[in-house]
């Protein structure tokens, strides 16, 4: 009798959950597709850079420019977006499975390259979630800080509407076997998010500083990125106080903790005071890439050095110096680069021709993999590579990026400019090639005779993974919504919930005979199997788990299978006897 209450108590529950599921798929709204809602909204403006006009050339020699106060150039808030808006064979955000069909995936190394990072360099790299395992590949002796995207804003109440997997990832653990400084980043795009959240009306910006507190100490990170990007003009005085508030906010908690915050290449909105945050950011990351977009009207370089009577007002070498006539220490500045590139039909094969068609963003590990060296072109005003070929459509094709050649002659600028370092959009783009390792180790570190590997904890079963479990169940248990706001760690829950079910439904069903309501229990047996699995369809389709989830998942229904049989096999063999 205790056991059937049992079942209709499991019932209920499951009945509840599975109320939740449907409603949370819904309504839930990603923030990429808020994004593409903010850029199809009427009020958003997209040029390209040729519709710039120069107004005025300054002391250092490079051009300023403004735009009409409607004009805005999105490509800096696409590049986050960029390689999931494109189809999906073709994304970089997609399930492990979709991306090592087409290549967008990192191999372990079989040993680590013979360079270690030198005491005055700084290698920063943007670790996207979409990347998932990808990390395993990285070279974590070459890099000096890390930054997992992102914590997603809900610019209403200052919480989050993901973190995806940051409370569980184990790239964490393995950035700290080698002292890398891990951050997170939090964003907020479009200009009425920005709005929403700046304004404050609701105090959410002291429940953000709040939670970002609590996930970094959650993993013992080392502070956080700020990258905003899309600040309505007449905001810099409230993002500064943001700044500052944040910033003072999370030194006062622990005086290690790091505020990093994300440049545009050009402020078209003066929305970044910068001049009045050098005691309260740490870092500030140049977006030096996204000069030529999808929106672009001429295919043309990423991220040019230069870009002389050709390739408009804007460059690399120009964003980086305007921000140091703001009066940011050199030592303070990360100059980004692009790992990837962009494909586009063209009217002609010569540079530059105009764009009939966008057509694809791709890592620089499917770039590299997919042209031979003979047929990549450096063009010498921009300092960029490109690859220019009739497609198999027959149309002229045209592919820039940034490539080996390209990459190293901003390195050069960097040391040139005595800037803190380089920093890497994004890391695992390079599809586990090593030509960027090597580059890094070359020109940022020392060749050792041999580099040891330290070994990184496993990424289920390990004692820090059974701390950091035991840290997230205790958070649960203070705030249960939690487990609503970020559902990952939900679905691991049920598993384990759902195979003891199942080992109990099991054993029921082999010792049937002992209850009168066979029909029954068969009914809620097949009931709870269908929540079971109806609940695991849901989270792979939302993308809330990934295979080694999956596999825990059927292979605890398997495991429980097995056990009651053996369990059972001498009674079902006594059964049987004359």
């Amino acid at each position: 009798m205790k056991i059937i209450l049992s079942m209709k108590t499991n019932y209920l529950f499951y009945s509840i959950l599975m109320m939740l599921c449907i409603v949370h798929s819904s309504i839930g709204q990603s923030w990429q597709e808020l994004l593409k809602e903010e850029l199809s909204s009427n009020d958003t403006n997209v040029v390209s850079l040729d519709s710039v006009i120069v107004n005025q050339n300054d002391e250092n020699g490079f051009f300023l420019a403004k735009l009409d106060s409607n004009d805005l150039t999105l490509d800096t808030l696409i590049s986050k977006d960029s390689l999931q808006l494109v189809p999906p064979l073709k994304s970089i955000h997609s399930s492990l499975a979709q991306s090592k069909k087409q290549g967008i995936y990192s191999t372990i190394s079989k040993s680590p390259l013979p360079y270690t990072l030198n005491d005055k360099a700084y290698v920063f790299g943007w670790h996207p979630h979409w990347m998932k395992e990808a990390y395993k590949a990285y070279q974590f002796q070459l890099l000096s800080g890390i930054s997992y995207f992102s914590y997603e804003l809900n610019p209403l109440n200052g919480g989050y509407k993901t973190i995806h997997d940051w409370s569980t990832t184990s790239l964490i653990d393995s950035a700290k076997v080698y002292e890398c400084e891990v951050f997170l980043s939090v964003t907020n795009f479009g200009y009425h998010n920005n709005k929403v959240f700046l304004d404050n009306k609701k105090n959410q910006q002291l429940h953000f500083f709040q939670e970002i507190t609590r996930l970094i100490k959650e993993r013992g990170a080392n502070g956080v990125t700020i990258d905003f990007e899309m600040i309505p003009k007449g905001y810099d005085q409230s993002f500064s106080n943001f700044i500052i508030q944040l910033s003072t906010y999370l030194k006062t908690y622990d005086s290690n903790y790091k505020v990093n915050l994300a440049l545009p290449v050009v402020d078209f909105n003066q929305s970044f005071e910068v001049d009045k945050w050098h005691q309260y950011v740490d870092l500030f990351f140049i977006m030096g890439y996204d000069f030529f977009g999808s929106k672009s009207e001429i295919a043309g370089p990423i991220a040019p050095l230069q870009t002389g009577d050709i390739w408009g007002s804007y460059h690399v070498e120009g964003s980086v110096l305007s921000y140091i006539a703001k009066q940011i220490p050199t030592k303070k500045i990360i100059l980004g680069l692009p790992m990837y590139g962009r494909t586009w039909t063209t009217e002609q094969l010569t540079i530059p021709s105009k764009v009939k068609q966008f057509v694809t963003h791709q890592t620089l590990g499917q770039i590299l993999d997919k042209h031979q060296a003979s047929i990549i072109q450096f063009d010498p005003i921009s300092k960029s590579n490109y690859v220019c070929l009739k497609n198999s459509d027959g149309e002229f094709e045209q592919t820039w990026f940034d490539g080996v050649e390209s990459l190293q002659l901003k390195v050069d600028f960097i040391k040139k400019m005595k800037l803190r370092g380089v920093g890497l959009w994004a890391l695992g783009y390079n599809n586990g090639r090593n030509e960027i390792w090597e580059l890094i180790g070359q020109n940022f570190g020392q060749q050792e005779d041999s580099v040891v590997l330290a070994s990184t904890p496993s990424s289920f079963i390990s004692l820090g993974n059974f701390k950091r479990w035991s840290r997230y169940a205790f958070t649960i248990m203070q705030d249960p919504s939690r487990l609503w706001r970020n559902p990952r760690p939900l679905f691991m829950i049920m598993s384990g919930i759902i195979g003891l079910n199942v080992m109990l439904l099991l054993l029921l069903f082999r010792f049937r005979c002992v209850f009168k309501s066979k029909g029954k229990l068969n009914i809620r047996m097949l009931y709870f199997l269908v929540v079971g699995l109806s609940v695991f369809v849901f989270n792979i389709l939302f993308q809330w788990i990934n295979w080694r989830q999956a596999l825990l998942f059927f292979g605890g229904l398997l495991i429980g299978g097995v056990f009651i049989y053996l369990w059972s096999y001498k009674m079902m063999v006594k059964k049987e006897l004359p």
